[in-house]
């Protein structure tokens, strides 16, 4: 009789821990599936905000990829315009999914005895292996005289010097900016001085933020930071 009432007692036993076992397997496959669709669905989010929108890319002057992308643009420029430009680097970039790839890129190109600037955008598909030239224009002189400077002359990186300390000196942050790079740069020269005008990327702490500055430097070689602020 005890046999019988432990044999009973066991079985219900092992019904419980059945059914507890198929509870913990339950919730655990329906939070798997709850997790997984919360990143389907970040995932679709990240991809939907980057479609159509052109993302920087940061430190695109010494990435092999843009370097790719800038030589192709100049090459293809010079075959359909018949010129002879020499690509020397790419000075800023952004990216754009639209079926593929589309990189703006501001180059710097050497030809006819000066280095100028020039906008250029590279459609690319390598599914398809495809690659065309979509845009390529030297930028143009503002109405004020300005004109494109290399954003490797010694002088443009002095001035963006200049302009990081005037930053510092405004700000009432104990993080100081750091500059991380010259975007663009244009200049006017006078007989008396030169006016600059900088595209900038600065950074401070983990924040990075992109600024125009406009400067003045005098024939003796003073500097003074006119403005400086958010694009």
């Amino acid at each position: 009789m005890n046999t019988r009432k432990q044999q009973q007692q066991h079985f219900v036993q092992r019904a419980l821990w059945t059914r507890v076992i198929l509870f913990v397997l339950v919730v655990g496959a329906v939070c798997y599936v709850g997790a997984s669709l919360c990143d389907a669905k970040e995932s679709g989010a990240d991809m939907a905000g980057l479609m159509g929108a052109p993302k920087d890319v940061s430190n695109a002057e010494n990435s092999v990829e843009m370097d790719d992308m800038g030589r192709f643009a100049v090459d293809q420029y010079n075959t359909k315009e018949g010129k002879n430009l020499s690509f020397k680097n790419v000075v800023s970039a952004k990216k754009q999914v639209v079926s593929g790839t589309m990189y703006h890129m501001v180059i710097e190109a050497h030809g006819d005895d000066s280095v100028k600037m020039y906008d250029a955008k590279v459609w690319h598909k390598p599914w398809e292996n495809h690659k065309s030239l979509e845009h390529f224009k030297p930028q143009e002189s503002s109405a004020t005289g300005m004109r494109s400077v290399p954003v490797g002359d010694p002088v443009i990186k002095e001035a963006a010097e200049h302009a990081l300390k005037g930053l510092n000196d405004r700000s009432n942050s104990l993080v100081p900016y750091e500059l991380r790079q010259v975007m663009t740069a244009h200049a006017e020269a006078t007989d008396e001085h030169t006016n600059f005008d900088l595209h900038i990327k600065v950074a401070r702490g983990a924040k990075e933020e992109e600024m125009k500055a406009e400067l003045h430097r005098t024939a003796d070689g003073k500097w003074s930071l006119k403005h400086a602020g958010p694009m």
